[in-house]
């Protein structure tokens, strides 16, 4: 018995895990999303290694967003709902094993800019 509620709370505590970290790519404000897919398929980036990332948006201008990072270029690669990036990580800019990615947009009728930081995991392969 206690195997099997063992196994089962490794299970949930997994899944628990796994959503958490993809949450932490994509931010909603209210209908606004903003969402960062690594052309890795993994949740976070190698020390070293060039990693592109779609920016995807919903209810977002791109036309008035920015994005702020070392090392961050742009492919040219875009449309009216992404673009995509190209992010290099090495010691300068990582800290705590951790990048950070700012997204600014606009937002309400007024367009005011508000921003979002993205912390993502960086890792040594």
């Amino acid at each position: 018995m206690k195997l099997y509620l063992s196994i089962v709370s490794l299970i949930i505590f997994s899944s628990f895990i796994t959503n958490i970290q993809e949450e932490s790519l994509v931010f909603r404000d209210k209908d606004q999303v903003i969402k960062l897919e690594l052309n890795t398929q993994k949740k976070y980036l190698v020390m070293h290694q060039s990693t592109e990332i779609k920016v995807s948006v919903e209810k977002i201008d791109l036309k008035k967003s920015s994005i702020i990072g070392k090392g961050v270029c742009l492919t040219g690669e875009e449309d009216k709902n992404y673009f995509v990036v190209s992010i290099t990580v090495d010691d300068e800019n990582v800290f705590n094993n951790q990048y950070s990615l700012t997204i600014n947009y606009p937002t309400g009728k007024s367009k005011k800019l508000k921003n979002h930081k993205f912390i993502i995991p960086v890792r040594k392969e």
